[in-house]
């Protein structure tokens, strides 16, 4: 008995490391995690592509679109924009590092591409109470405005929800649990997050197009 408890606590830590709170040592057919991550973003890819017919069914209607956002594009808009496309290269060169087992700068990668997400976010809330209150008068309420913001508002959901586990991932990466050959956190906050920078960038040039 005392001799199964000593092999216990001398088990190799790797089976013992957790991702989303399920050890590596569990029991998972091989591939799942990638392929239930290639079958999510299918289907968020989906979602986004009817939401963009939406907006743009709405914006051929000029009467509809007049005068909805007479100021333009708020710069906190064009801010954001930019911190999200910066937000890929920290998260890149954390995937990078922890192929080198490069704890250091796997720990800071992740952590700047957290930060810059929450950033993004907090941009994006900024340009909608821009566009809100300079908005004319009676505007307000129109179809244009509200698949602009559903267009929007809907990305904004889906970063937040990439934040969620980039905050685990980078939790995790400070606790060492990840090393070159056990990362796959860190590379599904890779493809989730540039594909939301794919998505923001269509998204984007699709307002300004519309405008």
């Amino acid at each position: 008995m005392a001799a199964g408890l000593h092999d216990t606590e001398r088990e190799p830590r790797t089976t013992r490391r957790r991702w989303w709170g399920q050890s590596k040592g569990a029991v998972a057919p091989p591939g799942s995690g990638a392929m239930g991550m290639k079958l999510f973003l299918a289907s968020v890819t989906v979602l986004f592509a009817a939401t963009i017919v939406a907006y743009l069914v709405v914006a051929a209607k000029k009467e509809w679109r007049e005068s909805a956002f007479t100021g333009g594009w708020p710069v906190t808009l064009w801010f954001s924009t930019g911190v999200l496309f910066l937000s890929s290269w920290p998260l890149y060169s954390a995937l990078s590092a922890v192929r080198r087992d490069d704890q250091r700068g796997l720990r800071r990668g992740m952590l700047v591409a957290t930060i810059l997400g929450g950033v993004f976010v907090l941009g994006q809330g900024v340009a909608w109470v821009d566009l809100f209150v300079n908005a004319p008068a009676g505007k307000l309420t129109g179809l244009y405005v509200f698949t602009f913001y559903m267009l929007t508002v809907t990305h904004a959901l889906h970063v937040l929800g990439g934040i969620v586990p980039m905050v685990v991932t980078t939790r995790n990466a400070f606790r060492g649990h990840y090393d070159s050959l056990f990362h796959p956190a860190v590379q599904y906050c890779n493809w989730y997050w540039h594909y939301l920078g794919v998505v923001w960038a269509v998204l984007f040039a699709i307002l300004l197009l519309a405008a």
